[in-house]
C-alpha cells in the first residue's frame, strides 16, 4: 500500500514539474504551442480533403482513355448539424473571395508593360531591318506619330517578305497575356498578318502554337485602328518577337504588349520545348525507331513525339534537368499526327539518377491523369513540389500506344539549406539509423523514413525516447518533416523543439540551423500510447 502511494505521490510531483515548466517556458514557446494547436485543429478539416483526392486517385481505372482529373480543389468539412449553416457561410465567402481574387489577378495581368509610355527603352527593341532611320525599331510603339524625318509613323522594313521581325526585351520574365498593333501612321503599310515567338535568354526560341500547330494572327487593315489578341496560354518569357507574314506595301507595326511582371518565378519552363534541355538530357526505357528517340518527347514539336518500343508499365521517358530544380508543374501531350497518347502515368525523381522516388500525396503514389487527344495539353500542379535534378513519366495507362511530349516547369532550387538529406530516397542506409527502444522488428529505425510503408515505433510512450540519424558527414539542418501515423499528413517545421525536439548527439536541444553528424528526433509531446508516434524523418540541406 505504501509503494502504490509512493508512487502516487511521484506522479503528481513529475505532472506539477511538467505543469511548472510549461507555465515558465518563454512566450515563444507558448506561441508556438498555440499555433501548433491551430495547426492541428485546421489540419483535421484539411485531411478529409486529402482522404477523397486520394480516393480519387485510386478510382482511375486501368483501362480508361478519356480520364481527365479535375485540378479543382473542393473543401470537404465534417459533417456537424450544430455548425452545418456556419461551414456554408464559411464556403460561400470563400469562394466569393476567390472570385474576387481572380478577377483582380486577371485585371493585374492585362496592365501595358511599357511600349507605349517608354518604360520599355529604345535600346530593348530590335528589328530584322529598317528601312530608314526614321523608321527604326524604336519607333514601333503604340500610338507613335511621325515628327518627319528624324522619326516616322512607325517601325517599316527594308524588305516586303516573311522574314521580317521586331523583337522587345522586356527585361526580365513577365507574362504576357495580350498583344496590340497598328500601322504606319503617316502612310498606307501595315502588317496583316504574324506570328509569335519567344524566349527567356534570347537564344531558345519557341513559336507560339495552338494545339501544337504555329498560331497565325490577324492583324490590320488600315494605318490607326488598334488590334488585339489576347493570348490563350499566356506566355512567360523576357523576350516577344513579332514575325511578319503578310504585309500591305511593306511591313510595318506599332505594338504593345499587356500583362504583368514579377511573375511566378518558380512556374517557368525548364527547357524541353525550346531546347535549352539538350538531346542528351533525356532519355527513355526504349524507343520505336530512330524518328521517336527520347528528344523527340517535347512539348508542341510538331513530329511524333517520344514512342516506346514496348506497351507495358515498365517504360519510361527521362529527364536530366542539369542541377538540381524546385519542379512546381508537368504537362503533357499525346502523339502529333496519330491518335496515340498516354492516359495516366507516375512521377518519379531523383537527385543523384540512382535513388529515385515516386511523387506522393497522403502516402499513397499519386496517379496523374494524362491525355485524351492528340494535342491538347493537360497540365498538374505540384503541391508539394518537387526538389530534384531527375524527373521521371511512367506512364501507367495508355490509347493505342505510349507515346508522349513533356514539359518541366519550375526554378532553380532556393538558395539555401532546403534539399531532402536521403531519408525518403534511401541514400542514407538503414545503418545509419538507430533509436532508443523498437516495438517489435517490424517497426525498427530504418522504419522510419518519410511517406515509407511502415514507421518507427519505440516500446514505451515516453518523452525519452529517439530516433537518430548518422549522416557519417557534418550537414547543416535546417527543417525536418514528419508523418504521424494516425493522421494522412506530412508537417515540415523549422528547427525550434516544439511539439517535438531535434537534438545532436550530445543532447542539446536546437533552436537554430545547425551543423552537426548526428541528429536525434525526440517525442516530447503525445497523448498516451494510442498516439505513440509514427514518425518519418526529412532532414533538409543545400
Amino acid at each position: 500500500m505504501m509503494a502504490k502511494l509512493l508512487l502516487w505521490c511521484m506522479g503528481l510531483l513529475l505532472l506539477y514539474r511538467v505543469d511548472a515548466a510549461i507555465s515558465s517556458a518563454s512566450p515563444e514557446i507558448q506561441d508556438i504551442e498555440e499555433n501548433f494547436q491551430e495547426m492541428e485543429s485546421t489540419s483535421i478539416l484539411t485531411d478529409s480533403s486529402d482522404d477523397q483526392s486520394a480516393d480519387s486517385n485510386e478510382a482511375i481505372d486501368d483501362q480508361s482513355e478519356n480520364a481527365i482529373e479535375s485540378e479543382d480543389l473542393k473543401e470537404k468539412v465534417p459533417e456537424d448539424d450544430g455548425q452545418e449553416s456556419n461551414v456554408q457561410s464559411d464556403q460561400s465567402k470563400s469562394a466569393k473571395r476567390q472570385i474576387g481574387n481572380s478577377v483582380e489577378e486577371k485585371h493585374r495581368c492585362s496592365l501595358p508593360l511599357g511600349m507605349e509610355d517608354g518604360r520599355i527603352p529604345d535600346s530593348a527593341i530590335t528589328a530584322s531591318s529598317e528601312a530608314a532611320v526614321g523608321t527604326r525599331a524604336s519607333r514601333s510603339r503604340l500610338n507613335t506619330v511621325s515628327i518627319g524625318a528624324s522619326g516616322y509613323g512607325a517601325w517599316v522594313a527594308t524588305k516586303n517578305d516573311n522574314k521580317q521581325w521586331l523583337q522587345i526585351d522586356l527585361g526580365d520574365l513577365a507574362e504576357v497575356t495580350r498583344v496590340a498593333t497598328q500601322g504606319r501612321q503617316d502612310a498606307d503599310q501595315w502588317t496583316k498578318l504574324y506570328s509569335l515567338s519567344y524566349s527567356v535568354d534570347n537564344v531558345h526560341w519557341v513559336e507560339y502554337k495552338a494545339n501544337s500547330y504555329k498560331k497565325i494572327f490577324s492583324a490590320n487593315t488600315d494605318r490607326n485602328t488598334i488590334v488585339s489578341h489576347n493570348l490563350t496560354p499566356s506566355i512567360k518569357a523576357r523576350f516577344i518577337k513579332f514575325h511578319v507574314t503578310s504585309a500591305q506595301n511593306r511591313p510595318a507595326l506599332r505594338v504593345e504588349l499587356y500583362g504583368c511582371r514579377k511573375v511566378h518565378s518558380c512556374a517557368i519552363p525548364v527547357g524541353i520545348e525550346d531546347g535549352r534541355i539538350p538531346d542528351s538530357a533525356m532519355t527513355a526505357s526504349s524507343i520505336n525507331s530512330a524518328a521517336t528517340k527520347a528528344d523527340r518527347g517535347r512539348l508542341n514539336l510538331n513530329s511524333h513525339g517520344w514512342i516506346s518500343r514496348h506497351n507495358n508499365p515498365n517504360q519510361y521517358l527521362r529527364i536530366d534537368l542539369g542541377k538540381e530544380t524546385s519542379v512546381t508543374k508537368v504537362a503533357t501531350q499525346g502523339r502529333f499526327n496519330v491518335g496515340q497518347w498516354v492516359t495516366s502515368y507516375y512521377l518519379r525523381y531523383s537527385l543523384d539518377g540512382t535513388h529515385w522516388v515516386t511523387y506522393k500525396q497522403n502516402s499513397v503514389d499519386k496517379i496523374f491523369s494524362g491525355n485524351a487527344d492528340q494535342n491538347t495539353i493537360v497540365s498538374h500542379v505540384l503541391n508539394p513540389r518537387i526538389e530534384a535534378r531527375f524527373i521521371e513519366f511512367k506512364p501507367r495507362t495508355w490509347k493505342g500506344h505510349i507515346v508522349m511530349r513533356v514539359e518541366v516547369y519550375g526554378c532553380n532550387s532556393m538558395p539555401g539549406c532546403h534539399l531532402p538529406l536521403g531519408l525518403e530516397d534511401n541514400r542514407i542506409p538503414n545503418a545509419a539509423m538507430s533509436a532508443s527502444t523498437i516495438h517489435s522488428n517490424s517497426w525498427k529505425a530504418d522504419k522510419g523514413r518519410l511517406n515509407g510503408p511502415a514507421a518507427w515505433l519505440p516500446k514505451k510512450s515516453t518523452p525519452n525516447e529517439y530516433i537518430q540519424v548518422d549522416f557519417v558527414r557534418a550537414l547543416k539542418v535546417t527543417s525536418v518533416a514528419t508523418h504521424k501515423g494516425d493522421l494522412k499528413r506530412i508537417s515540415t517545421s523549422k528547427v525550434i523543439g516544439f511539439p517535438t525536439a531535434l537534438m545532436d548527439h550530445t543532447g542539446h536541444m536546437l533552436e537554430t540551423t545547425v551543423k552537426s553528424r548526428r541528429f536525434m528526433f525526440c517525442s516530447s509531446w503525445c497523448r498516451g500510447w494510442s498516439c505513440t508516434w509514427s514518425v518519418f524523418l526529412g532532414f533538409f540541406d543545400s
